[in-house]
């Protein structure tokens, strides 16, 4: 099968997927009860009257998410509710990701790779591929009303910039410097932190860029813009308060089968779904997993209709100490990495989520697996690579930062798949067979 033909088909799952899942939820928010606080955030950008809402995009202009929900707004225009409307947008916006990735592949020359690679090679790079476009919960937050695609969004635009700047030859390829600006200002707006840490990879990889004595005119290029996009932020980096490092007992529960009789807070999932399910919004994938529940937990999905609420660790929680974002203790770094690309805890307590959670491991140990691999096999090219640096880079730093971070199971899981566009481009980029043994090796 050529590339050319494999990859209309990856997309075409990939687009699939997501409108399927769509019909398949219903209007009902309950696989992220939050998602109603962004559309009420789209309703005040509408109509800014009354307090506006506190918890999404506070900090963001009122212009900026008027440009920001322009193709929920168009949707909206033309009959949809707020909730569909967004959800369209997020929909449009995972069609661009999509194409925007196509485009990346191609200008990392990874058709002339794929070309090259053996029978089974070829067979192995369109897994890796369709274990990404399928991977459960990225598929989820892709199509909910939640600022996620935009997170994908502008990372695939910063590393599409990069790509271009330095692994294309031709004037016009400056001209990226201006999605470059634009995927930095997207990403501060929306998820702050991780704004931060695209700055501190982006700066390491000018250093490398420095130290290889190469590109050191794109490098500047790419320098200028990076502290030009800090000027929205003044404000909020003058208020960086950076966490106390400390060294002190580790604060994770790792109980993989815990008992039902634990005190724990209901799973809010559960509730949201139950409410769905009363008010008649519930669609059938919401309508089968409360089904299923039931079915194979009466004694827990019980206890959860029954149970009032306690002063307890919530069911999603990762740590007892929501505080720690404040203090990153570097004891829990070992299990934090666990927890965080893994999710290897209690079934019981941790709800619906918590099962998909583990379930879907079985996506992300085979693309860990070929990233790794491909990365050992590559490892000389990645200091010298710039687009490979900053991939790294940015993994590494996200990955650590989110294990000693994060304190609850959704939130983390929404974060982890941010490593999903780096990961799949960069094994892709770097992607290379086993070496088979020379002929004067055998003797």
């Amino acid at each position: 099968m050529s590339l050319r033909r494999a990859g209309l088909l990856i997309f075409g799952l990939f687009i699939s997927l997501r409108l399927a899942t769509w019909a398949l939820i219903g209007n009902c928010t309950a696989l992220a009860p939050d998602e109603q606080g962004y559309v009420d955030m789209f309703k005040y950008v509408q109509n800014p009257i009354g307090p506006r809402p506190a918890l999404q995009w506070p900090h963001t202009p009122i212009f900026v998410l008027k440009i920001l929900f322009l193709p929920a707004s168009i949707f909206h225009s033309i009959g949809f509710s707020d909730l569909a409307a967004f959800r369209a947008q997020s929909v449009t916006l995972s069609l661009i990701i999509g194409l925007l990735l196509v485009r990346a592949m191609r200008v990392l020359g990874i058709r002339d790779k794929f070309e090259s690679l053996s029978r089974i090679g070829k067979s192995k790079f369109l897994m890796f591929i369709v274990a990404a476009t399928c991977t459960p919960t990225v598929i989820i937050w892709s199509i909910l009303g939640l600022r996620e695609v935009f997170l994908y969004l502008s990372l695939i635009l910063l590393f599409l910039s990069i790509a271009n700047l330095y692994h294309s030859e031709g004037r016009n390829n400056f001209l990226w410097l201006i999605p470059l600006i634009g995927s930095l200002v997207v990403l501060g707006n929306t998820k702050f932190y991780v704004y931060v840490i695209v700055l501190i990879s982006v700066f390491v990889l000018v250093i490398l860029e420095a130290v290889n004595k190469s590109n050191l005119r794109r490098s500047i290029y790419v320098l200028l813009i990076t502290f030009s996009s800090m000027i929205p932020f003044t404000q909020q980096i003058s208020e960086i308060k950076f966490p106390q490092i400390r060294f002190s007992e580790v604060h994770f529960s790792f109980n993989f089968l815990d008992s039902l009789s634990t005190p724990r807070h209901p799973s809010t999932t559960f509730t949201e779904m139950r409410a769905c399910e009363t008010n008649g919004t519930a669609g059938p994938l919401v309508n089968q997993a409360l089904k299923l529940s039931r079915t194979f937990m009466p004694k827990r999905t019980a206890q959860i209709e029954s149970q009032v609420p306690i002063d307890t660790p919530a069911a999603t929680a990762l740590r007892a100490d929501d505080s720690i974002r404040n203090q990153l203790n570097l004891f829990d770094l070992p299990l934090g990495l666990v927890y965080f690309l893994f999710f290897p805890f209690s079934v019981i307590s941790s709800g619906i989520f918590g099962v998909l959670g583990i379930v879907e491991v079985i996506f992300w140990l085979p693309l860990y697996a070929t990233v790794l691999v491909q990365l050992y096999r590559s490892r000389s090219r990645i200091r010298k690579e710039p687009f490979a640096a900053l991939a790294v880079t940015f993994m590494l730093i996200f990955t650590l930062f989110s294990a000693l971070a994060e304190v609850n199971f959704g939130t983390a899981i929404r974060h982890r798949s941010l490593l999903l566009i780096p990961m799949l481009l960069l094994a892709t980029y770097l992607w290379a067979e086993k070496k088979k043994p020379s002929a004067s090796s055998e003797v």
